[in-house]
């Protein structure tokens, strides 16, 4: 494949052309670590017993893996308004999850049971405010 005399255009050619690279590897690095998590929420729903919050959550997984799926089967011209729109839902949905569901940060605690709860530590108050808008980056690979 490649020779001592290969000069990185050359090697930026393979790569470029390589039909298992971007039919196979890419496409498995972007959706596997989805598919895991998509099949360990429904592990844990089965597990518990108990259908809430697991299957919202794999339903998370579920619908990113999908968007990511039409948007590597389409090239960038062919992706008209249902793919947008399934993105910003899909999106805000995801963001909806991680603040609310997750982390907790938008959830009204009555005063009588904040006497019970230990508060967050600052350490934790700090990281959760300073990590939803790093979500929130257009291209983050966190939706």
């Amino acid at each position: 494949m490649f020779s001592s005399t290969s000069s990185l255009d050359e090697a930026g050619d393979v790569v470029r052309h390589s039909w298992v690279l971007h039919n196979f590897a890419l496409p498995a690095c972007a959706v596997l670590p989805l598919w895991w998590k998509f099949l360990q929420t429904l592990r844990q729903a089965k597990d518990s017993g108990r259908h809430w919050p697991h299957l919202g959550n794999s339903f998370k997984y579920l619908t990113a893996a999908l968007v990511i799926f039409y948007a590597m089967a389409h090239p960038e011209g062919r992706r008209g308004k249902v793919w947008i729109a399934s993105f910003l839902v899909t999106m805000m949905y995801q963001v909806w999850w991680d603040v609310v569901m997750d982390w907790e940060l938008l959830v009204v605690v009555p005063r009588s049971a904040q006497a019970s709860q230990p508060p967050l530590s600052e350490d934790a108050r700090w990281c959760r405010c300073c990590w939803t808008p790093v979500t929130l980056l257009p291209g983050s690979s966190f939706v």
